[in-house]
């Protein structure tokens, strides 16, 4: 219950931040792309999933799959613009962009 909580805490924040980055006039084509890209993929990586478990069996699936998010997230924080993702703009975003860059 506490891991389906943190989730949707994490979803409201993120689609927070996409709507306040995101130009008035590209709203609705943002949010589309977020969601075609949240929601669509949805089904496919399902069906790759159930095709990996029934080669390779559940056991060693999750861990591997566990390493790809970790990568995935580790190779994310490498890059400037997903650190500083969000912040507001001005004299505080940029000691904030100088912290996040050390």
């Amino acid at each position: 219950m506490v891991f389906g909580a943190a989730g949707y805490f994490g979803n409201v924040v993120i689609v927070t931040l996409l709507q306040r980055w995101a130009p008035a006039y590209l709203l609705g084509r943002v949010m589309s792309l977020v969601m075609l890209a949240s929601i669509g993929a949805f089904p496919a990586s399902v069906a790759l999933s159930g095709v990996i478990v029934r080669r390779i069996g559940p056991a060693p699936f999750f861990p591997a799959a566990g390493t790809v998010l970790v990568v995935a997230v580790l190779l994310a924080a490498t890059i400037r613009e997903f650190r500083v993702f969000g912040v507001a703009p001005g004299p505080a975003a940029d000691q904030a962009a100088v912290v996040a860059a050390r």
